[in-house]
């Protein structure tokens, strides 16, 4: 298994196809489902990723041989309600309608471990997290994957080297108490200035997932919101 939670791009698989690997029997899975329009490396190599583990598995009888592109994307959520029914999320997705969606996993009765079991004994309300769901899509109800603790960093941005474009989205770094942090390809899109204060989430690798204005609480108004999947990765839409 090649494993990647950064550079894999055009050029890393220029390079790889140099060195013999063979996708062309690859299937790409993101968060567990393939997607419509999502069915060649190169395609998926259109952007450059940062903090989504991409893994390559090869065939059992070749190694070079690339039968298996699995994608993980996470996105961050935090915590707006919680009872002992169910816990709601907001997350920086829309609906068919292009309305923010905010995602609640329910209580099943019958299962003492499951989603909501998970989530209101290792989270409370405000709480921020990353959640990994199926096809990275809520719209359709889909299910609960995973999800991974955030560490947080605050304070007042010095430097800031990021662009804003369709193929890459909101792309780039800036610099922390003499720190230099990445923004992760799914980041939440909150504008980043110089000379502003912010309290920053870094996913499991060390990535920025997200972000809110220090003295702010975050608003789904801020956001780039994640539509769909698209043919290069994740498309946003404003």
């Amino acid at each position: 298994v090649l494993t990647y939670v950064e550079d894999f791009d055009e050029d890393e698989v220029k390079d790889l196809k140099k060195d013999g690997y063979d996708f062309g029997s690859a299937t790409i899975y993101v968060n567990g489902a393939e997607i419509d329009g999502l069915d060649d490396v190169d395609k998926l190599a259109g952007r450059d990723y940062k903090g989504t583990a991409i893994e390559l598995y090869a065939d059992e009888d070749d190694d070079k041989d690339i039968s298996r592109i699995v994608v993980l994307q996470g996105y961050l959520a935090q915590v707006t309600d919680m009872d002992d029914e169910d816990v709601t999320m907001d997350n920086p997705w829309l609906n068919d309608n292009d309305e923010a969606v905010p995602f609640t996993v329910e209580d099943n009765s019958k299962d003492d471990d499951d989603w909501f079991d998970r989530l209101s004994k290792r989270y409370d309300v405000d709480d921020y997290f990353v959640i990994f769901i199926e096809a990275a899509d809520v719209n359709d109800g889909n299910d609960v994957l995973a999800v991974s603790d955030v560490e947080t960093v605050s304070g007042t941005v010095k430097t800031v080297k990021i662009t804003d474009d369709m193929k890459h989205g909101y792309n780039g770094s800036f610099t922390l108490d003499g720190t230099k942090y990445t923004l992760a390809s799914g980041y939440n899109n909150v504008e980043i200035n110089a000379g502003d204060e912010y309290d920053f989430f870094l996913d499991e690798n060390g990535f920025v997932i997200g972000a809110k204005a220090a003295d702010d609480e975050v608003n789904v108004d801020d956001y780039i919101f994640v539509k769909q999947v698209g043919e290069s990765g994740f498309d946003t839409i404003a």
